[in-house]
C-alpha cells in the first residue's frame, strides 16, 4: 500500500456590478470553496492509498484507461477499487480543442458517469486553465468492478495533451 496524501482547494471570488440606472446600488460579491484533502493513507473516508498521475497525448483517437490496471510514478501497479478524486486539465489553448470523457465502450466506469453520459473537458486559454475536478471523499466513493473500470478520452480529430490525476483506494 502506497502512502498517498493530497490537497485540492478551489476558491471562487466573484463580483457583479449593478446595471446602470437611477439611484445607487452596491456591487454584490460572493465566494465559494471546494476542499478535498487526504492526509492519512488508507481506504476509509478522507483517506487514499492509490495515485495515478499522467500527462496523456491524445492523438486524434480514443484513449481508454483501465482504473484497475495502471502504473504509478514508481512503476508499481495501481488497482483502484474506489476512486476518490479525478483531476483533468486540457492543455490545448485552441478554441474547440475539447476532449469528451465517457465510460469506456467495454467495462465502462459507470459509477462516475452513467453508461450513456459524457463530460466535455474544455480547452484552456493563455490566461486560464480548462479543467475539471470531481471528488468523492467518503468510504464508498466511486467503486470500480470488473464490468465498471474503464474511462475513455476522445479528442475528436485533434491532438490534445491533458494532465490527469486520479486518487483512490485499494479496497
Amino acid at each position: 500500500m502506497a502512502n498517498v496524501t493530497c490537497t485540492y482547494k478551489v476558491t471562487t471570488q466573484s463580483t457583479q456590478q449593478p446595471p446602470a440606472g437611477p439611484g445607487t446600488a452596491t456591487a454584490l460579491s460572493r465566494s465559494q470553496s471546494l476542499s478535498f484533502q487526504v492526509s492519512t493513507s488508507g481506504t476509509a473516508s478522507d483517506q487514499a492509498d492509490q495515485k495515478y498521475t499522467a500527462t496523456l497525448l491524445l492523438n486524434a483517437a480514443n484513449t481508454t484507461i483501465d482504473l484497475t490496471n495502471m502504473t504509478d510514478d514508481y512503476g508499481n501497479v495501481v488497482n483502484m477499487k474506489r476512486v476518490k478524486s479525478i483531476f483533468m486539465k486540457n492543455r490545448a489553448t485552441t478554441d474547440g480543442y475539447t476532449v469528451t470523457v465517457s465510460p469506456g465502450a467495454a467495462n465502462g466506469f459507470n459509477t462516475f458517469l452513467s453508461t450513456n453520459s459524457t463530460m466535455i473537458l474544455q480547452n484552456s486559454t493563455a490566461a486560464n486553465d480548462g479543467g475539471i475536478l470531481v471528488t468523492a471523499p467518503g468510504t464508498t466513493a466511486w467503486a470500480t468492478a470488473a464490468a465498471a473500470k474503464t474511462l475513455t478520452f476522445n479528442p475528436g480529430a485533434n491532438a490534445i495533451t491533458i494532465d490527469l490525476e486520479i486518487i483512490g483506494a485499494s479496497a
